[in-house]
C-alpha cells in the first residue's frame, strides 16, 4: 500500500496523467506521516531521483525529514534492497 502511495505522490509531483505538475508543498505536506513507512519513503526516493531539476525540492525535502529520522535516502534505499534480498534468498531455500 505504501508504494502505491508513493507512486501516486510521483505522479502528482512529475504531472504524471495529468499534463501538469503540482507544486511540492501542496502535495508533501499531507505525506509527512507516511515517512515512517520505510517503503513509502523508498519508493518515493527511486521514483523522484534523476528526475527534472523542478521535482528537487521533493527530494530536499524528503532528505530533510529522514535526517530528522537520523537515517539518508541513500541508507533507506540500501537497508530495503538488503532486506528485499534477504526475502528472496529466504523464499528460494523453501
Amino acid at each position: 500500500m505504501a508504494r502505491q502511495e508513493a507512486d501516486a505522490v510521483a505522479d502528482r509531483l512529475l504531472g504524471v496523467g495529468s499534463g501538469a505538475a503540482e507544486s511540492v508543498e501542496t502535495v508533501l505536506r499531507r505525506f509527512e506521516a507516511y515517512l515512517a513507512a520505510r517503503a513509502f519513503a523508498v519508493q518515493l526516493v527511486q521514483r523522484l531521483r534523476e528526475q527534472d531539476p523542478a521535482v528537487t525540492p521533493a527530494l530536499l525535502w524528503l532528505d530533510q525529514r529522514l535526517a530528522a529520522q537520523g537515517t539518508t535516502a541513500d541508507e533507506i534505499v540500501r537497508e530495503e534492497h538488503q532486506r528485499q534480498g534477504a526475502m528472496n534468498v529466504t523464499g528460494c531455500a523453501m
